[in-house]
């Protein structure tokens, strides 16, 4: 019978656990852009979770079907090219469009006739989710393994909103060319480039 004062260890692995998931949250709340934020939560789900096999794909919602595009993020190093027949059978369940309409939070389980697979949705849906598909691991409990992919998908909003917005700011709408603010902000930058590398820039209006 253990002394009640005997740590044990199952509860020294849940607070590793949990230090790591906070450390991984500020790591990604670092990041500017949704390709930084998809590339530090890889990382992460690699060393926390020792998942080796994953898939990232964007998602654009059609009438009847999902479409899932491999190649729309190729700066995001992915942990493996798709081309398993455990990911190929698992996307095609997945096309089925309700299966992604409403959205996935934390982790969601898919069982396939050659693997268990587990999925979910990081971005915004309404401007091209990326859907993150990945072999079941149990290196990490799966209720810290949701906490985890939870904190990402936060930080993953975030960082669409954000660049959401920053197209609000400089694209116009009925043109969808950047507009006269963007045009300021760029000669500003480039002025200030010029002026550090003492060199000369020109500017052409066609």
């Amino acid at each position: 019978m253990k002394a009640r004062n005997e740590a044990d260890p199952r509860s020294h692995e849940r607070l590793d656990a949990f230090l790591r998931i906070e450390e991984a949250s500020e790591v990604m709340g670092r990041e500017a852009s949704l390709e930084g934020v998809l590339q530090v939560g890889l990382g992460y789900l690699r060393d926390l979770a020792g998942v080796r096999e994953a898939a990232l794909l964007k998602v654009r919602l059609q009438d009847e079907t999902a479409e899932l595009t491999p190649d729309i993020l190729p700066q995001v190093e992915r942990l493996q090219e798709m081309g398993a027949s455990s990911f190929s059978d698992g996307l095609s369940d997945l096309k089925r469009v309700e299966v992604l309409r409403e959205g996935v939070e934390g982790v969601s389980l898919l069982k396939t006739q050659t693997a268990d697979l587990q999925f979910t949705i990081l971005g915004e849906l309404r401007y091209g989710g990326i859907l993150l598909l990945w072999r079941v691991s149990t290196a990490l409990a799966s209720e810290d393994l949701d906490l985890y992919v939870r904190q990402w998908q936060l930080h993953a909003r975030w960082a669409t909103r954000v660049a959401e917005a920053q197209n609000l700011l400089h694209i116009d709408d009925l043109t969808g060319l950047y507009n006269h603010r963007y045009l300021e902000q760029a000669l500003d930058r480039e002025i200030k480039r010029s002026q550090r590398y003492e060199s000369s820039f020109c500017l052409l209006f066609i």
